[in-house]
């Protein structure tokens, strides 16, 4: 009987072990760049229709972007109970090699704790800028449950504005 009890629990602590190593993978996960072309980016927001989300666009050699990038990982942690969904879309610098912006932009995240999607969208600057009407970085788009939106740019993404939107439309239910 107490054998057969050793056992019961020793199983119990391994599947314990195993169930959160998992989550541990699945969190370490979210915080690596996944490389998409404009469709997959399109289609990774129309997944989360009906929710509150925020798609922010940045690069490595944008020091606004970097700056600003800690408050949407506190405003992820923050609303992601009430329906937020964060995205954040690293963007190609024409000037910088794209491994090596793969490469620090997932060590950028990493160190910020980004446990959310993460994008490096694999598109020439003219094409998105055009696809997305932007002329400056950084750009934060907030949509709301219904499918309005909101684009933030250059001086005016600024993460108080940005979480006042996303605030106002999570109680918009």
């Amino acid at each position: 009987m107490i054998r057969h009890l050793s056992r019961l629990l020793s199983l119990t602590a391994l599947l314990l072990a195993i169930a959160w190593c998992g989550r541990a993978s699945r969190a370490q996960d979210a915080s690596v760049l996944r490389v998409v072309k404009y469709t997959e980016l399109a289609k990774a927001v129309r997944q989360n229709a009906g929710r509150v989300v925020v798609v922010d666009f940045w690069s490595n050699t944008c020091i606004p972007c970097k700056k600003n990038f800690p408050h949407l990982v506190a405003m992820s942690q923050k609303y992601a109970s009430q329906g937020l969904v964060a995205i954040a879309v690293c963007v190609l610098d024409p000037e910088v090699d794209k491994k090596e912006t793969q490469d620090a932009a997932n060590q950028f995240i990493r160190a910020q704790k980004a446990a959310f999607t993460n994008l490096l969208l694999d598109e020439p600057e003219a094409f998105w800028a055009e696809k997305l009407g932007v002329q400056s970085l950084p750009c934060v788009f907030v949509f709301s449950r219904e499918g309005k939106w909101r684009k933030f740019t250059g001086e005016e993404a600024k993460p108080e504005d940005i979480e006042k939107q996303v605030a106002d439309w999570l109680k918009a239910n």
